[in-house]
This record gives structure tokens, sequence and C-alpha cells, in this order.
């Protein structure tokens, strides 16, 4: 959804929701101590105000004093050695560290990073005195992962690794809540409790998680709310003393979350969550999405588990997707190649598309395409009214040059995209548009029609909004999430990756054949002119030769005349 959205008449502005610095927010959440120290000597810097809680030290007493104040030398010596051995902290955490104060023994997880020049340590509570070992994380992990590996398709992995982090973690609901091309979301695995009723097939908005918290997922892979209903504590002082900035804790496990997404999270009835990042080529693919109807507190050494087995995930979930598609991908490049022989044995390749016209639409199984050449089109199949493809044509060069690279251009809505383009939804609600070369203005367009479908939602995605006492209109979290069937219109079938590669690997042929014929017909050019430069050379010493005869002749008659 685009940053202004018109609901009931005015115009919302979302950018505030947009560029909510979640990261900087300067505040944790209580079940956990948060120190940001200055290396090597330990200083603490900043605190949560939250210590006199479980240390009986107020917080202010804190600042400016080594953590030597209240952790004995053997917990200091702990944390010094742990640096030394780990100075890229990769393999340090956690850290058992055990407090006493005059009415209690802690033993805590010491979880340790880095935020800008500044060293985070941040105490939670600890399941036991010892640090689990390699050989125990193991055995916890591999089984699950064994059936992962084994799973013979995506959904199957999927429906394993709800059940396999439910198992491990003991949530209500475990889920995995995948992505689209617009960034909307769908429940396409689920395990639950048998009370609950189900989420599995509906689709949540993309609203529902703003930009900069796609980001954050891409960055700390797990997330964490213990109690929806926490006071959430404040970190004193709010500017460090030495940057006076506010700390970024895009790293911290205990980070308080936007109070957008803790009324989000009530709305649904959900009291502790967990999430876990599953990535593909960089980018967040979609979610482990754990849900509670309690508190509830994931140690380290489970979430460790629980984050393992999702990076185990997403390398599966890449793999055992592009093998979804692998008798697809045979035939498209069966047909791919039969285009390029075509072209490679034509004098010109536009024609050579042109006459090839079912193959050239089965190659991303479009109904129409349009070849530009120039001021010439060509169309096959089913498209819109060529007058109508030199204002398209402009406006896909601008999505070229603005938001994707500069080969191709793709989108399964075009007419919400580009308006003119209503009128034709029956032909090309979907575009596929390939670049050969943007300087001759040669393009491949190939079109889809509309394809009406039923979207279920878990409630209305139309956005929700609130006015505050200054009269600003803001975004307010959904209050349903009763099923919402939601009728969708204007969009094609997506289109596939596979179909967008075998598009360029089209492409780069196309260009191979063009510079290779380019190349042969220089080579014959210049052997031309050699032999042109040969023929005249020939000429001027045959025309030199006649001089010399007709000098020679000349003297032989002036010396006969003598």
């Amino acid at each position: 959804m685009n940053l202004k959205q018109v609901i009931q008449n005015k115009t919302v502005d979302l950018t505030n929701k947009y560029q909510e610095k979640i990261h900087f927010s300067g505040r944790i959440q209580p079940h956990g101590v948060l120190f940001v120290l200055k290396e090597p000597e330990l200083t603490i810097l900043q605190v949560s105000n939250n210590t006199f809680e479980l240390f009986d030290i107020p917080a202010k007493t804190l600042l400016n004093q080594n953590l030597s104040y209240f952790l004995d030398r053997d917990q200091i010596n702990k944390i010094r050695k742990s640096l030394e051995n780990n100075p890229e902290l990769k393999t340090i955490n956690p850290v058992k560290l055990s407090v006493k104060t005059k009415h209690k023994s802690l033993v805590l997880d010491g979880i340790i990073h880095r935020s800008e020049k500044f060293l985070i340590l941040e105490l939670e509570p600890a399941i036991s005195e010892e640090s689990i070992s390699f050989l125990n994380f193991y055995h916890s992990v591999k089984e699950a992962a064994s059936k992962m590996q084994d799973a013979s398709n995506l959904n199957n992995l999927c429906q394993i690794i709800v059940e396999e982090i439910r198992t491990i973690t003991g949530f209500d609901r475990v889920m995995v809540y995948k992505f689209d091309a617009q960034e909307n979301g769908a429940v396409i695995a689920e395990d639950k409790i048998e009370t609950l009723e189900p989420l599995l097939g509906l689709n949540y908005p993309s609203l529902d998680i703003p930009p900069q918290a796609r980001e954050l997922f891409k960055i700390n892979l797990l997330r964490m709310v213990v109690d929806v209903n926490y006071q959430s504590v404040e970190i004193i002082p709010v500017n460090n003393q030495i940057s006076n900035q506010p700390i970024d804790l895009t790293l911290s496990i205990l980070r308080s979350v936007s109070p957008c997404h803790a009324k989000y999270l009530k709305n649904m009835g959900v009291t502790a969550t967990m999430f876990i990042s599953l990535l593909k080529n960089k980018k967040v693919w979609g979610l482990i999405a754990c849900h509670h109807h309690s508190p509830k507190y994931v140690p380290y050494e489970l979430r460790a588990a629980c984050e393992f087995l999702g990076q185990i995930m997403s390398l599966e979930l890449a793999y055992k997707e592009n093998n979804e598609d692998y008798d697809y991908q045979l035939k498209l490049k069966s047909i791919k190649s039969q285009i390029i022989e075509e072209i490679s044995t034509s004098e010109n390749f536009i024609d050579a598309l042109v006459e090839c016209q079912n193959k050239l639409l089965n190659l991303v199984s479009a109904e129409g395409a349009i070849i530009v050449s120039g001021d010439n089109f060509q169309s096959v199949g089913k498209t819109p009214p060529l007058i109508t493809v030199e204002k398209l044509i402009s406006w896909v060069e601008k999505n070229f040059n603005q938001h994707f690279n500069q080969e191709v251009f793709y989108t399964d809505s075009l007419p919400k995209v580009y308006q003119e383009f209503e009128k034709y939804k029956d032909i090309a609600s979907g575009l596929l548009a390939l670049s050969i070369s943007s300087a001759q203005r040669i393009y491949i367009l190939w079109f889809r029609p509309e394809v009406i479908k039923t979207v279920n939602w878990a409630g209305d995605p139309t956005p929700i909004t609130e006015v505050e006492p200054n009269g600003n209109i803001k975004l307010s979290p959904r209050k349903s999430f009763e099923l919402w069937k939601g009728i969708v219109k204007l969009t094609s079938q997506p289109w596939k990756q596979c179909e967008v590669d075998v598009a360029l690997e089209l492409r780069n042929a196309i260009i191979k054949i063009v510079l290779k014929q380019a190349d042969e017909l220089a080579k014959l050019n210049s052997a031309l002119q050699k032999s042109e430069a040969g023929e005249r050379e020939k000429a001027t010493q045959l025309e030199q030769t006649l001089k010399k005869l007709k000098l020679t002749q000349t003297q032989l008659i002036q010396s006969e005349k003598m």
C-alpha cells in the first residue's frame, strides 16, 4: 500500500508509522536488565531503570560505576575472559553469571553484543548455572534438522518446522508466515493446541508489519515478547554520555516493541510471542511466528536452538522452493532453446521472434506479447491496442530506471499501478517487460489477463485510523481478526521467478547472437576491404609497369632515329 491512504474521504499520512525508529526506543522489556558499557574498563554509561527490582540497587547509583560495583571478582573475570577469547563476540553467549543480594541469589544469562562502539550487556533469567554443551545442543536439534532435510516438498518442510518449534518451546500456536510480492503475509503451515481456532490459510495485509520492522528481521533473526501487558522500562540517561545519542537497540533481545505492535497483539488476544526470520537471497521470505495466550519466557538455550533451526529452514526452503517447479523449469528451458535456435539462423532476430509466436508466449505462460523495435510494434496473441503502447513504453522505461534493474520489469497488477490500462484488464492485468536494448528501444512486452480471486483475510485489511487530540490522523492496529473475505480484482496470475529468469536468459542469448552476427559481418567487411585494397595495389603496380614500358618504348624509338 502507498504511504498515503484515502480512507473515509480523509487522507491518512502513514509516513510517521514508517519512520518510527523502533530500534532507538530507549526502552526495554522488564524481564531483564540492560547495561551500556565503555570498554575496556566496563564502566556503566547507561542502564535500564529496573536494577532495584533485581539487585536492590537504584539505577542512578550504578551510573559511571564499574560492573564490579554489583558483580564479584569471579563474575567480572568470567566476562573479561569471554571477551578476550571471543573479541568478535561470535560464540560468546551466554555468559553464565551469579549475583547475590541481601535477599536472594540469582543465576543469569549474560547476553553480550556491541552497538556502535559500546558494549551491551543484557541480563535475563537462566535455566541452569552451566552453559549447554555443544553435544547436548547437537542432540537437541539433530532430529528436527534431519526431518527438515528429508521433507519431500515445501509444504511438508513448513509443517515439520512448526511442529518441531512447538515441541521445543511449548507455545500454544506456531505458524509459518510467508510474504508475497506485495509484502502481504499468508499462514501456510500451523501447529496448535486443539482449543484454538485455526489461522491456516488466512492472509494479513502488509501494513501489519512496517518496513523498518522488516529490515530489523534481516539483522536480528529472533525476537521475543514475554508479556505484551508489560510496562516498558526506560534506559537512563536517554542519551549516551559519550555519543550524546540514544543507544541503538537493533540487536537487543530486551528491546521494547512499538506501542502500535503491542496493541495489535492485544487485539489478537495474544500475550506472548516469538518470531524467527526466514531469509532467502538475503530478503525476508517469511517468519516462524509463535503465539501464547499467557506470559511465556523462552530461555536463551532454547531460543538458540530455534534460531538455528530457522537458519536450516532458510537454506532448505530455497532448495525446496526451486524444486517445486523443476519440471516446469525444464519445459521453459526447452522452449527457450528452440527460440534461440530459430533466432541464430535468421538474419533478423525480431522477425524470428514474431515467427515463433506460440513459443514466445509459452516461454512465460503469457497470452499476448508485443515486440518493440524503435517506432515499430509487432503484436502476438491477445494484446492491448498498439496505439496505447507508446505511452506504456515511456512508463515502463521510468520504472526500469527507478525501481528495478535495467533489464526487466514485472507486475501482476498493472491496472493498479498504471491506471490508464484498467480498461484493458481482461488482456493486460499482468506485464513482464524485457529490455533488449534501451538505446535502440528494443523491448519484449508480455501480457496476462485478469484473474478474479477470493482472499481470506484475518480481519478487514482496510487501514483503521484514529484522530489524535491535536487533530492529526494516525494509523491504528486492527481490532478484529475474524475471517473477512475479499475479492481481488485487476490482478493476473503472478509471474514466477523461473519465468522471469528464463526471459532474462533469452535476452542474454539474443544479445550474444546479435554480437556474434555483428562480429562476423565486421570480419567479412574487413576481408572485402582487404580484397579491394589488394586489387587497388595490383592496379597501381600494373599502371607503373605500363609507364615503364611506355618509357622504354619511347627510349627505343629515339635511339633508332639516332
